[in-house]
């Protein structure tokens, strides 16, 4: 595949919209980097795992998200502190190690781990607990540069059809620039696979897919750990 490099990364899941994700990923032979959240360990361990287990198996890269999803925003991180956040971040993989220790009795492959982070919502726009991410967890934390959803889910992605693709809408007009960052979220493209891998073909006009592990050097929306 050639064209200009973009990172195409996933948010929240596994949740309901991660089959689907998958699927348009492997229609379109593309890999993707997942930012887990935990939480929903508790309510479908079985099918988190089986999750997990098909992106490790296909080539995807994971990256933490924290448990819970906890603060989004600015007015939430000014409410808690970098050491709470902390917490949760490293209880997002202390639940994850569990559920690949035992499934069914039998001692699974271990967890591979995190070696990106990303905070939820406005933390990138918090220097404290961006530093805490790389100082602390010792690994990059990851922001964002263009955004996609399909049509009206949010209220700040507001170019609709997107490049004529009909359904999707962007943060900007145009195509990304190299090396951007893409975020979506596994969520909106619940029964939407095939507008998804319609997107991920127009993005193939001009653009390739690498993922975020290895993380890349040099990109501008990575803080790294010095």
């Amino acid at each position: 595949m050639s064209g200009l490099p973009v990172y195409l990364t996933f948010d929240d899941g596994p949740n309901e919209g991660t089959s689907d994700v998958l699927e348009a990923l492997r229609m379109e032979s593309v890999k993707a980097t997942f930012f887990l959240t935990a939480i929903t360990l508790e309510r479908t361990p079985g099918q988190q795992y089986s999750l997990i287990q098909t992106m490790l198996q296909e080539g995807h890269a994971l990256g933490n998200h924290g448990y819970d999803h906890d603060p989004m925003t600015r007015r939430g991180y000014n409410s808690t502190t970098p050491s709470e956040v902390k917490k949760d971040f490293d209880t997002n993989l202390e639940k994850l190690d569990s559920l690949f220790q035992v499934r069914n009795g039998i001692v699974c492959a271990e967890f591979p781990g995190f070696k990106i982070a990303r905070l939820p919502g406005d933390g990138r726009f918090m220097p404290n607990y961006v530093e805490m991410i790389v100082r602390d967890l010792k690994i990059p934390h990851a922001g964002w540069d263009f955004e996609f959803a399909d049509n009206g889910r949010m209220g700040h992605i507001t170019h609709r059809d997107w490049q004529g693709v009909v359904g999707v809408a962007g943060t900007k007009a145009g195509f990304p620039s190299s090396h951007d960052i893409l975020l979506l979220h596994d969520r909106h493209w619940k029964g939407k696979k095939e507008l998804l891998a319609n997107l991920i073909r127009k993005l193939k006009q001009k653009h390739s897919f690498a993922k975020l592990v290895p993380v890349p050097p040099g990109l501008r929306s990575i803080k790294y750990p010095p």
